[in-house]
């Protein structure tokens, strides 16, 4: 983390920050989303000078084969968690995760990764008709939520190019993901949501650390790097000790 002057307030060497804010006016640097406002940047130019700058530190993490499999192995045993406090089964989650691994590790798989799948996002309304209807009891606006989620994402593979391509893998672990996921936002179980709830404000956070000079240094390609490393270790740990609190 940063180290602190005299005065308390910590030091910013912005070296790499300087340079990506160049690039950003030279326009340069391009992204789909604008989340300046969510991430608490000053700007859509500090938003996407921070954008290339945090790139090319991940792509220094992943360039490390220990790095990649440490937060594969870290993000599959956080799903898997929260699979299972949810009451769902993880047999088929962590198949189709080492599916996309193996996908994802083959050299020749990463132009196909690299483009866009074209596909709108939403919660399509027999998703949302499911949840909101007062007459359903919870467990079957359970069932009917998760039948409905797969329902859509199959049909949603089934417009990729390729199905059997990096969407495609991502799809296949969403069918076994986001019925969990949606249920615990959407639906009827209140200790669930409160579950889910901290979840997403604990990774909102991370996220704005990570876009926050003050969190990171933005000095070298490294050090940010490092930084992020250790803001993801911290998240981790705190995610793995809320969920190991929850009955299951």
């Amino acid at each position: 983390m940063l180290p602190l002057l005299e005065n308390g307030i910590p030091a910013k060497g912005d070296e790499l920050y300087q340079a990506a804010m160049i690039a950003v006016r030279r326009n340069q640097v391009q992204c789909r989303t604008n989340r300046a406002h969510m991430l608490n940047c000053e700007s859509k130019e500090d938003y996407l000078a921070k954008v290339h700058c945090i790139r090319q530190a991940l792509r220094l993490l992943m360039s490390d084969t220990t790095m990649r499999d440490w937060f594969a192995s870290m993000g599959m045993q956080l799903i898997a968690d929260i699979l299972s406090t949810a009451g769902y089964a993880t047999e088929d989650f962590y198949v189709t995760f080492e599916k996309m691994m193996e996908y994802v590790k083959k050299p020749e798989n990463l132009t196909s990764m690299n483009k866009n799948s074209g596909i709108e996002r939403g919660s399509p309304a027999s998703v949302i008709s499911i949840v909101q209807n007062r007459w359903l009891s919870q467990s079957v606006k359970e069932t009917g939520l998760g039948a409905a989620i797969w329902s859509v994402l199959a049909a949603k593979k089934q417009m990729l190019k390729n199905p059997r391509g990096f969407m495609g893998h991502c799809y296949d672990i969403s069918k076994h993901v986001t019925p969990a996921l949606a249920w615990g936002f959407m639906g009827t179980d209140e200790e669930l949501k409160g579950l889910m709830n901290e979840f997403k404000d604990q990774v909102l956070l991370f996220t704005r650390s990570m876009f926050s000079r003050e969190k990171c240094r933005y000095s070298t390609v490294a050090e940010l790097a490092d930084d992020i490393f250790a803001l993801a270790r911290e998240i981790f740990t705190t995610l793995n000790q809320r969920l190991s609190d929850c009955p299951r």
